[in-house]
């Protein structure tokens, strides 16, 4: 269901477009849309696990520091918890 719900959300974005800010405005979209704060935080742990996968296995050049930079963000907004 979480992957089913990121594809809707994120699906159609380019890597070179996962920046930092873009995943800051997701976390918010998420959090207006009514996701708490451990939903949030399962949904960039979801992301970062994709990205790890896509770098891994596939080859493809993709860093996870923007997902880790934007949860951190997050998370001092209060918007990501455990």
């Amino acid at each position: 269901m979480v992957l089913k719900a990121l594809k809707i959300s994120l699906g159609r974005t380019n890597l070179k477009e996962l920046t930092r800010e873009r995943l800051i405005e997701f976390g918010r979209k998420r959090a207006a849309q009514g996701a708490e704060a451990a939903t949030l935080a399962i949904d960039f742990s979801f992301i970062r696990t994709i990205l790890l996968h896509a770098a891994a296995i596939h080859g493809i050049n993709v860093s996870v520091e923007n997902v880790q930079l934007a949860r951190a963000a997050l998370r001092h907004l209060d918007l990501v918890g455990k």
